[in-house]
């Protein structure tokens, strides 16, 4: 995040390539003959989209609660997102909302979690969603909808249930409290051939970090899967 500039603000995700592709060059000169992607949450929607139609940028892709869908109302999702279309194009740097901050005050330690993150980079409030950042997330949610035609194997993973985003709960840290685990089932096989869906019950929205034993049947279930591919 260079300083001055807003966090994540960018006007198309196929931005991000560029960091992807220098990232895969890496790996590949390295002489790894296979390169199997992880993403989660807007990493697992950037993901897919990098690799649609260019064969060769990935052998596989993981994808751990991927944001395939915005976890709103039929309104937002609608007749908002077309607003947003055009606020977003015209004023990018408009706030139109914020993140909910239960979720990860529940991950971090100082306020009873498990995990210790830098809080300058993943702040528990999060950064302010613009309307120019988000208009270029429906925009990819838009592709994810009209289908992609990825050929490589894709595992998806999300947790049994979802829970409230937007507050406290006693599950937050045992169900994916940020998406709905529904729009991910029902959106993974638009993502291409051959998408296997698995489900980590008890699992948080980043499953690697889920309480045991969800986090271990996530890591099994990866490895397991990375381990079977041709």
């Amino acid at each position: 995040m260079a300083a001055g500039r807003d966090p994540n603000l960018v006007d198309d995700l196929a931005l991000y390539a560029q960091d992807l592709d220098a990232a895969a060059a890496v790996v590949r000169a390295a002489g790894h003959e296979r390169l199997v992607v992880l993403g989660h949450s807007t990493g697992g929607l950037i993901a897919p989209l990098w690799a649609n139609g260019r064969p060769g940028r990935a052998d596989a892709l993981v994808l751990n609660s991927p944001w395939l869908e915005l976890n709103e109302s039929w309104l937002m999702r609608g007749p908002a997102t077309w607003a947003i279309d055009v606020v977003g194009r015209f004023a990018p740097r408009l706030a139109v909302g914020s993140l909910g901050e239960h979720y990860g005050t529940a991950l971090h330690r100082e306020t009873g979690g498990e995990w210790d993150f830098d809080l300058a980079w993943k702040p528990h409030a999060g950064f302010p969603v613009r309307a120019g950042w988000l208009r270029s997330v429906r925009r990819a949610h838009r592709r994810v909808a009209h289908g992609l035609d990825l050929t490589i194997p894709i595992l998806v993973l999300a947790s049994d249930r979802s829970g409230p985003a937007r507050s406290w709960h006693p599950d937050l840290v045992t169900t994916d409290s940020v998406l709905d685990v529904v729009h991910i089932r029902d959106r993974a096989p638009r993502l291409g051939r051959d998408v296997t869906v698995r489900t980590v019950a008890g699992g948080a929205h980043d499953l690697a970090l889920s309480p045991q034993p969800a986090r271990d049947t996530y890591l099994v279930t990866v490895l397991d899967w990375v381990e079977s591919l041709p």
